[in-house]
């Protein structure tokens, strides 16, 4: 008799993210396994999949458009690297582990809390650049200072020594890596903690007298854009702001949503309370009131370009409260500070007081117009280098 042939199946492999009994997992693709020396990493202890570290669904690995941010990479081949083993990685929830670093026969084991995780791939593969080894080296050494020892060889020569005038990207994150091993070791001393308090201090008074410099040049031209000014009031004015902790621009208050397309206010930003709110920003020329008056009412009003963006405003409002629950989960994808989205407040950032200065009836009825709004706050441009200004004066107050 002629023997059937058998046709078995290959098992198939899992790739992406899936779901276990007691947690998630994470698995590599064929490929990236082989590159890397890990086929896995799991994740005990999280009842929803763990966002923030940009892993590919497709068993990818570190997203490549996310790598200076989450340095997940260069991080696994530093590992590979410098063991030569399989890598055995677990990133648990806290209270679910305990941290640990094993070089075993056959392997290394690494299991750490998912905070502790994301701190040392923070940012990574910006610092990166040509010193992966030693940035990644002296990051572990945070947390497991047994197994990774950073000698005063490694980071640089005695303190007296230092010329800090030449400090590469090497010798920067030596000097940083110094500070927070002498901030905890220094836990307990006032005094330390007070001149430390004080340097940080005088150093965010240097960093804003900078972007008040620049404020002021940039508000004296009519050359800078409305892209130009976000990307400004974004990356150097807000960070000063002290009410709010993280910004998203563009995001899509209408996500999920097909009726009218997207909606994408200029930013949305989360306080320290974490509740979202709303910003939209104009130039300092555009004109907040219509140049003439409005004789049958003997009043000024909105110009049309500040009228279209009170609208836009009520519109992004508006969808943000019909779409609470796809916005986020859409916008939970972008940031992993907690937020709600609970009556949001919008800011219009608008021209110039001194428009209104030489017209007190303009004065007047901007005042009026300001305060018939009760979700949307009127700031200009002047007002807002005022605030830093002010906040400069606190900061040298403070190191008297």
């Amino acid at each position: 008799m002629e023997k059937k042939a058998v046709n078995k199946r290959k098992k198939k492999v899992p790739v992406g993210w899936k779901k276990e009994k007691n947690g998630f997992k994470y698995y590599f693709k064929e490929s990236v396994a082989k590159r890397f020396n890990i086929k896995t990493i799991n994740f005990p202890g999280f009842k929803t999949q763990p966002i923030g570290l940009f892993l590919y669904h497709t068993g990818g690995g570190f997203n490549l458009r996310q790598s200076n941010k989450i340095g997940g990479s260069y991080f696994l081949d530093f590992l590979k690297n410098k063991y030569k083993k399989p890598i055995k990685l677990a990133v648990f929830k806290n209270g679910h582990g305990a941290g640990s670093f094993k070089i075993q026969k056959k392997s290394i084991a690494l299991s750490v809390s998912f905070e502790n995780f994301q701190e040392i791939l923070k940012d990574l593969g910006s610092e990166i650049q040509k010193n992966k080894e030693f940035v990644i080296l002296v990051r572990l050494a945070d947390f497991f200072p047994k197994e990774f020892k950073v000698s005063s060889q490694t980071a640089g020569s005695k303190l007296s020594e230092i010329n800090l005038n030449t400090l590469d990207s090497v010798g920067r994150e030596a000097v940083n890596h110094f500070i927070k091993r002498y901030l905890s070791l220094s836990t307990y001393d006032d005094k330390t903690l007070e001149d430390l308090q004080s340097l940080v201090i005088q150093g965010r008074k240097k960093t804003l007298d900078q972007v008040i410099k620049k404020f002021e040049r940039y508000i004296k031209s009519k050359k800078y854009s409305e892209k130009r000014w976000q990307k400004f009031l974004h990356e150097e004015v807000f960070f000063f702001i002290s009410n709010y902790v993280e910004s998203i621009r563009e995001a899509d208050v209408n996500f999920g949503k097909n009726e009218e397309g997207a909606k994408k206010p200029d930013f949305v930003w989360i306080d320290i309370y974490g509740f979202l709110d709303v910003f939209e920003i104009k130039t300092p020329y555009t004109d907040i009131l219509a140049r003439r008056l409005d004789k049958g009412h003997d009043n000024y009003y909105f110009s049309s370009d500040a009228s279209r963006a009170i609208s836009q405003i009520e519109k992004y409002i508006l969808f943000l409260e019909k779409n609470v629950e796809g916005f986020e989960k859409y916008l939970s994808k972008q940031t992993k500070i907690p937020f709600s989205v609970l009556k949001p407040k919008a800011f219009l950032i608008i021209g110039k007081s001194k428009e209104l200065e030489k017209n007190e009836a303009k004065k007047r009825d901007f005042r009026l117009l300001r305060r018939s709004f009760k979700n949307i706050e009127f700031m200009t441009f002047d007002e807002l280098l005022d605030n830093l200004k002010n906040l400069a004066r606190k900061f040298e107050e403070s190191t008297d």
